[in-house]
C-alpha cells in the first residue's frame, strides 16, 4: 500500500525505489516478486543483498536479478558458508545486469586485509564476465 504511491512519486523525480531482501517478509524471493507484481511500477525494484536469503540461495538470487536496482556483494552467507561468487557473477552476466554493485564485508578476517581481498575478487569477476 505504501510502495505504490512512493513509486509514483519517485518516478516523477526520475528515481527507482529498491526494496531490500533483509529478513521478515522480504526474506524470500517469492515474496519480493509478489510485492513488485502488486506495486506494478517501472520505478520499483529490488535492492539485492545476495547473502540475505536463508535457503536455496542461488535460486533466489537468480530469481531476483532481473529486478535488481542495486546489489550488495559479500563473500559469505549469514551462516558463514562461503558464497560461490563466480557462480553469482555468471548469473548476473547472463541476465545482462547493468546496475551498481557495492562490496559489503562482514568476514572474520581483519577488514584491513579482508576488504581488499573481496574487492580484488569482485574486480577479477567483473573482468571475467564483462563480455558475457
Amino acid at each position: 500500500q505504501v510502495m505504490k504511491p512512493s513509486c509514483d512519486y519517485a518516478g516523477k523525480k526520475g528515481v527507482t525505489l529498491g526494496i531490500e531482501d533483509h529478513g521478515g517478509i522480504t526474506a524470500r524471493a517469492s515474496t519480493l516478486l509478489e510485492i513488485l507484481r502488486r506495486v506494478d511500477s517501472p520505478f520499483a525494484g529490488i535492492n539485492l543483498d545476495i547473502t540475505n536469503f536463508r535457503e536455496d540461495y542461488y535460486a533466489q538470487i537468480e530469481a531476483c536479478i532481473p529486478y535488481a536496482t542495486h546489489t550488495h556483494i559479500r563473500d559469505v552467507f549469514e551462516n558463514h558458508e562461503p558464497v560461490d561468487l563466480d557462480r553469482v557473477f555468471k548469473m548476473f552476466a547472463q541476465a545482462g545486469y547493468k546496475g551498481y554493485m557495492s562490496a559489503e564485508y562482514e568476514g572474520s578476517e581483519d577488514p584491513m586485509t579482508g576488504v581488499p581481498k573481496l574487492i580484488e575478487k569482485i574486480r577479477a569477476l567483473c573482468k571475467k564476465y564483462s563480455s558475457v
